[in-house]
Protein backbone atom coordinates (compact mmCIF):
# COMPACT_ATOMS: atom_id res chain seq x y z
CA UNK A 1 0.00 0.00 0.00
CA UNK A 2 1.67 3.74 -1.02
CA UNK A 3 1.61 6.09 0.89
CA UNK A 4 1.22 10.06 -0.41
CA UNK A 5 1.90 12.45 1.95
CA UNK A 6 1.71 16.34 0.42
CA UNK A 7 3.17 18.58 2.34
CA UNK A 8 1.63 22.01 3.54
CA UNK A 9 -1.67 23.82 2.36
CA UNK A 10 -0.25 23.91 -1.52
CA UNK A 11 -4.07 23.30 -2.33
CA UNK A 12 -4.82 27.03 -1.00
CA UNK A 13 -1.53 28.38 -1.81
CA UNK A 14 -2.03 29.69 -5.30
CA UNK A 15 -5.36 31.14 -4.55
CA UNK A 16 -4.08 33.65 -1.95
CA UNK A 17 -1.28 34.53 -4.78
CA UNK A 18 -4.06 35.45 -6.94
CA UNK A 19 -5.84 37.47 -4.32
CA UNK A 20 -3.04 39.63 -3.84
CA UNK A 21 -2.54 39.91 -7.48
CA UNK A 22 -6.06 41.18 -8.39
CA UNK A 23 -5.72 43.88 -5.45
CA UNK A 24 -4.19 46.30 -8.50
CA UNK A 25 -7.44 45.35 -10.33
CA UNK A 26 -8.21 48.56 -12.38
CA UNK A 27 -11.59 48.92 -14.39
CA UNK A 28 -10.69 48.25 -18.41
CA UNK A 29 -12.52 50.87 -19.37
CA UNK A 30 -9.94 53.16 -17.35
CA UNK A 31 -7.00 51.51 -18.39
CA UNK A 32 -4.33 52.44 -21.49
CA UNK A 33 -3.23 49.02 -22.86
CA UNK A 34 -0.95 47.99 -25.54
CA UNK A 35 0.10 44.76 -26.37
CA UNK A 36 2.77 42.66 -24.73
CA UNK A 37 5.60 41.75 -26.93
CA UNK A 38 9.26 40.72 -27.19
CA UNK A 39 12.38 41.61 -29.21
CA UNK A 40 11.62 38.63 -31.64
CA UNK A 41 7.74 39.20 -32.17
CA UNK A 42 8.09 42.91 -32.23
CA UNK A 43 4.68 42.87 -31.45
CA UNK A 44 3.97 41.10 -34.51
CA UNK A 45 1.08 37.88 -33.00
CA UNK A 46 1.88 35.69 -36.27
CA UNK A 47 1.40 31.81 -35.26
CA UNK A 48 5.36 31.50 -35.71
CA UNK A 49 5.91 34.18 -33.40
CA UNK A 50 3.56 33.87 -30.80
CA UNK A 51 4.98 30.28 -30.55
CA UNK A 52 8.80 31.57 -30.06
CA UNK A 53 7.09 33.99 -27.61
CA UNK A 54 5.80 30.93 -25.35
CA UNK A 55 8.96 28.56 -26.12
CA UNK A 56 10.72 31.39 -24.66
CA UNK A 57 8.84 31.92 -21.83
CA UNK A 58 8.56 28.34 -20.74
CA UNK A 59 12.32 28.34 -20.88
CA UNK A 60 12.75 30.77 -18.58
CA UNK A 61 9.88 29.83 -16.18
CA UNK A 62 12.15 25.99 -16.48
CA UNK A 63 15.30 28.22 -15.30
CA UNK A 64 13.83 30.59 -12.57
CA UNK A 65 11.23 27.45 -11.29
CA UNK A 66 13.76 24.44 -11.98
CA UNK A 67 12.99 22.79 -8.58
CA UNK A 68 8.74 23.47 -8.79
CA UNK A 69 9.25 21.95 -12.27
CA UNK A 70 11.14 19.14 -11.66
CA UNK A 71 8.71 18.03 -8.47
CA UNK A 72 6.03 18.68 -10.68
CA UNK A 73 6.94 16.24 -13.31
CA UNK A 74 7.73 13.38 -11.24
CA UNK A 75 3.50 13.51 -10.47
CA UNK A 76 3.40 11.95 -14.30
CA UNK A 77 5.56 9.29 -13.10
CA UNK A 78 3.50 7.79 -10.40
CA UNK A 79 0.28 8.50 -12.32
CA UNK A 80 1.89 6.03 -14.91
CA UNK A 81 2.28 3.57 -12.32
CA UNK A 82 -1.49 3.88 -10.85
CA UNK A 83 -2.54 3.25 -14.34
CA UNK A 84 -0.22 0.34 -15.01
CA UNK A 85 -1.43 -1.13 -11.66
CA UNK A 86 -4.79 -0.08 -12.80
CA UNK A 87 -4.14 -2.72 -15.94
CA UNK A 88 -2.98 -5.69 -13.81
CA UNK A 89 -6.64 -5.59 -11.92
CA UNK A 90 -9.65 -7.71 -13.27
CA UNK A 91 -10.97 -6.55 -16.45
CA UNK A 92 -14.54 -5.12 -16.06
CA UNK A 93 -16.01 -1.88 -16.10
CA UNK A 94 -15.19 -0.75 -12.90
CA UNK A 95 -11.45 -1.30 -14.08
CA UNK A 96 -12.56 0.46 -17.26
CA UNK A 97 -13.65 3.63 -16.19
CA UNK A 98 -11.04 3.81 -13.21
CA UNK A 99 -8.63 3.60 -16.32
CA UNK A 100 -10.35 6.29 -18.36
CA UNK A 101 -10.56 8.78 -15.88
CA UNK A 102 -6.97 8.24 -14.86
CA UNK A 103 -6.00 8.90 -18.53
CA UNK A 104 -8.17 12.05 -18.30
CA UNK A 105 -6.92 13.45 -15.06
CA UNK A 106 -3.29 12.82 -16.35
CA UNK A 107 -4.35 14.93 -19.83
CA UNK A 108 -5.69 17.78 -18.26
CA UNK A 109 -2.62 18.29 -15.55
CA UNK A 110 -0.15 17.75 -18.41
CA UNK A 111 -2.00 20.42 -20.22
CA UNK A 112 -2.11 22.43 -16.77
CA UNK A 113 1.78 22.30 -16.67
CA UNK A 114 1.93 23.22 -20.28
CA UNK A 115 0.07 26.15 -19.44
CA UNK A 116 1.53 27.43 -16.06
CA UNK A 117 5.39 27.35 -17.93
CA UNK A 118 4.33 29.34 -20.99
CA UNK A 119 1.93 31.76 -18.43
CA UNK A 120 -1.15 31.24 -20.09
CA UNK A 121 -2.39 31.30 -16.61
CA UNK A 122 -6.45 32.07 -17.40
CA UNK A 123 -6.81 28.45 -19.86
CA UNK A 124 -4.55 26.61 -17.16
CA UNK A 125 -7.28 27.22 -14.84
CA UNK A 126 -10.03 25.59 -16.90
CA UNK A 127 -7.79 22.26 -16.84
CA UNK A 128 -7.01 22.40 -13.04
CA UNK A 129 -11.24 22.98 -13.35
CA UNK A 130 -11.82 19.53 -14.98
CA UNK A 131 -8.90 18.04 -13.20
CA UNK A 132 -11.22 18.64 -9.83
CA UNK A 133 -14.45 17.38 -11.42
CA UNK A 134 -12.74 14.55 -13.04
CA UNK A 135 -11.62 14.01 -9.46
CA UNK A 136 -15.39 14.06 -8.02
CA UNK A 137 -15.89 11.27 -10.50
CA UNK A 138 -12.92 9.21 -9.66
CA UNK A 139 -14.17 9.56 -5.94
CA UNK A 140 -17.86 8.69 -6.77
CA UNK A 141 -16.65 5.31 -8.29
CA UNK A 142 -13.92 4.42 -5.60
CA UNK A 143 -17.27 4.53 -2.51
CA UNK A 144 -19.75 2.97 -5.28
CA UNK A 145 -18.18 0.97 -7.75
CA UNK A 146 -22.77 1.17 -9.41
CA UNK A 147 -21.62 4.45 -10.36
CA UNK A 148 -19.41 3.43 -13.16
CA UNK A 149 -22.03 3.07 -14.96
CA UNK A 150 -22.91 6.60 -15.07
CA UNK A 151 -19.67 6.97 -17.65
CA UNK A 152 -21.30 5.39 -20.01
CA UNK A 153 -24.32 7.57 -20.37
CA UNK A 154 -25.27 9.72 -23.13
CA UNK A 155 -25.60 12.99 -20.93
CA UNK A 156 -22.94 13.36 -18.45
CA UNK A 157 -23.89 13.79 -14.75
CA UNK A 158 -23.32 17.79 -13.94
CA UNK A 159 -20.64 18.42 -11.53
CA UNK A 160 -23.07 19.57 -8.77
CA UNK A 161 -24.66 16.32 -9.22
CA UNK A 162 -21.66 14.12 -8.92
CA UNK A 163 -20.96 16.40 -5.53
CA UNK A 164 -24.16 15.51 -4.38
CA UNK A 165 -23.98 11.99 -4.85
CA UNK A 166 -20.97 11.87 -2.83
CA UNK A 167 -22.73 13.53 -0.17
CA UNK A 168 -25.29 11.10 -0.01
CA UNK A 169 -22.81 8.46 0.49
CA UNK A 170 -21.26 10.28 3.82
CA UNK A 171 -18.30 12.37 1.76
CA UNK A 172 -17.78 15.72 3.10
CA UNK A 173 -17.27 17.61 0.22
CA UNK A 174 -17.10 21.08 1.45
CA UNK A 175 -13.20 21.71 0.07
CA UNK A 176 -13.60 20.53 -3.40
CA UNK A 177 -17.05 22.10 -3.77
CA UNK A 178 -15.33 25.52 -2.35
CA UNK A 179 -12.65 25.02 -4.85
CA UNK A 180 -14.35 24.13 -7.62
CA UNK A 181 -16.44 27.48 -7.42
CA UNK A 182 -13.29 29.41 -6.93
CA UNK A 183 -11.74 28.28 -10.07
CA UNK A 184 -14.91 28.39 -11.71
CA UNK A 185 -15.04 32.54 -11.00
CA UNK A 186 -11.30 32.97 -12.31
CA UNK A 187 -12.25 30.62 -15.45
CA UNK A 188 -15.51 32.94 -16.58
CA UNK A 189 -15.37 35.68 -18.45
CA UNK A 190 -15.37 39.07 -17.35
CA UNK A 191 -14.77 39.46 -14.10
CA UNK A 192 -11.58 41.04 -12.15
CA UNK A 193 -9.34 37.39 -12.69
CA UNK A 194 -9.13 38.82 -16.41
CA UNK A 195 -6.74 40.75 -15.14
CA UNK A 196 -4.58 37.68 -14.91
CA UNK A 197 -3.70 38.55 -18.58
CA UNK A 198 -2.62 41.66 -18.12
CA UNK A 199 1.07 43.02 -17.05
CA UNK A 200 0.47 46.08 -15.02
CA UNK A 201 3.00 48.82 -15.61
CA UNK A 202 2.36 51.82 -13.70
CA UNK A 203 -0.86 53.60 -12.83
CA UNK A 204 -3.75 52.76 -15.36
CA UNK A 205 -1.09 51.44 -18.12
CA UNK A 206 -0.88 47.35 -18.42
CA UNK A 207 0.18 45.28 -21.62
CA UNK A 208 -2.13 42.46 -22.23
CA UNK A 209 -0.36 39.06 -22.49
CA UNK A 210 -0.87 37.75 -25.72
CA UNK A 211 0.63 34.27 -25.90
CA UNK A 212 1.10 34.32 -22.15
CA UNK A 213 3.83 35.87 -19.68
CA UNK A 214 5.84 35.59 -16.67
CA UNK A 215 4.44 36.02 -13.10
CA UNK A 216 6.88 34.03 -11.02
CA UNK A 217 4.94 33.86 -7.92
CA UNK A 218 1.56 32.52 -9.46
CA UNK A 219 3.39 30.21 -11.43
CA UNK A 220 5.18 28.68 -8.79
CA UNK A 221 1.87 28.70 -6.49
CA UNK A 222 0.35 26.56 -9.29
CA UNK A 223 3.36 24.36 -9.60
CA UNK A 224 2.94 23.17 -6.31
CA UNK A 225 -0.68 22.67 -6.61
CA UNK A 226 -0.56 20.20 -9.11
CA UNK A 227 1.20 18.00 -6.56
CA UNK A 228 -1.74 18.04 -4.38
CA UNK A 229 -3.87 17.65 -7.08
CA UNK A 230 -2.64 13.97 -7.29
CA UNK A 231 -2.95 13.39 -3.80
CA UNK A 232 -6.91 14.38 -3.58
CA UNK A 233 -7.44 12.33 -6.88
CA UNK A 234 -6.02 9.28 -4.87
CA UNK A 235 -7.65 10.28 -1.83
CA UNK A 236 -10.09 7.39 -1.85
CA UNK A 237 -8.17 4.82 -3.70
CA UNK A 238 -7.73 1.43 -1.34
CA UNK A 239 -4.39 0.67 -2.69
CA UNK A 240 -3.06 3.97 -1.56
CA UNK A 241 -3.36 5.69 2.36
CA UNK A 242 -3.83 9.43 1.61
CA UNK A 243 -2.25 12.15 4.55
CA UNK A 244 -2.14 15.71 4.51
CA UNK A 245 -5.41 16.37 2.26
CA UNK A 246 -8.56 18.33 2.60
CA UNK A 247 -7.85 17.37 6.73
CA UNK A 248 -11.53 18.08 7.70
CA UNK A 249 -12.99 15.18 5.50
CA UNK A 250 -13.36 11.95 7.03
CA UNK A 251 -12.12 9.33 4.75
CA UNK A 252 -13.43 5.52 5.03
CA UNK A 253 -11.20 2.69 6.53
CA UNK A 254 -8.99 1.49 3.70
CA UNK A 255 -9.55 -1.74 3.25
Amino acid sequence: MAALQPGGRAEWAFTLVIFAFVTNYQPVCNVIFERSGTRSMNKSYRYELLMRHSNETALNTRRELKHQVMEARKIFGFLDRHFRSLEQTPKGLVRNVKMALTARFTNHLFSALFLIERGLILDAFNFSRSALETTAFYWLVCHDQTAASLYEGEKSLPPVEIRRRLESLGVDVHKIRELYAFESTVAHVGNRYDSLQIQWEKGDQGKLLIGGGRNSNLQRAMLGGLGMAVARFMKFEKDYVVTGVDESEDSPAKT
